[in-house]
């Protein structure tokens, strides 16, 4: 087979049908230059096979060994002892009716020190656990920056476990971006009074 005509001197150029240029490439190629193309197709092929194929497998192990993280957490986190003792073990843990005030003051204190504006709260009263314990709801609208928000909640939780935040709600403030307007619910647990 004879290559395309080389383009005639000077300036304008022979036009070789793309038809013909197609063809005698694929004349130079031969057996082994298509044996060569068609395996590079079919080994795309499946690579692409496996990689859709296996994506939801891997998606699936990365989910449960996540679940599986979890549970170990929660596992350690909640001793055996805890989990076995009764309401009354339970109560017994809990501080007494007077210990209410300080842990109010503590919270608005560590609000204030977080540079927190606290409205004016809401206070209730229920009994729970069997007329054991007492359930005191707060509702505090709290004004400030949300990190400090975070940082606030995270101290009262740690430094009184028998605190526990029932609702949060949180909206940018009108006037100013970086400071947000929540509403914190939380019910603080203490022993029933004698």
């Amino acid at each position: 087979m004879m290559p395309p005509p080389a383009p005639a001197g000077g300036s304008g150029a022979a036009h070789v049908p793309l038809a013909l240029r197609l063809r005698y490439h694929a004349q130079r190629l031969g057996v082994a230059g298509w044996s060569g193309i068609g395996a590079a197709v079919a080994a795309c092929a499946l690579l692409l096979f496996a990689e859709v194929n296996t994506r939801p497998v891997l998606e699936r192990e990365r989910v449960q060994a996540a679940q599986a993280a979890l549970d170990e957490q929660r596992q350690r986190l909640r001793p055996a002892a805890a989990a076995a003792e009764g309401p009354a073990e339970f109560v017994a843990r809990l501080p007494a009716p007077s210990a209410l005030p300080e842990v109010i003051e503590f919270l608005h204190d560590q609000a204030a020190k977080r540079g927190l504006q606290i409205e004016r709260g809401d206070y209730r009263l229920s009994r729970e656990i069997g007329g054991l314990a007492q359930r005191h709801q707060v509702t505090l609208p709290i004004r400030g920056e949300y990190p400090r928000l975070q940082a606030w909640l995270r101290l009262a939780l740690a430094k009184h476990p028998f605190l526990a935040i029932d609702d949060l709600s949180v909206r940018r403030a009108a006037d100013d971006a970086s400071l947000i307007e929540s509403r914190v619910q939380l019910s603080i647990y203490t022993r029933n009074a004698p």
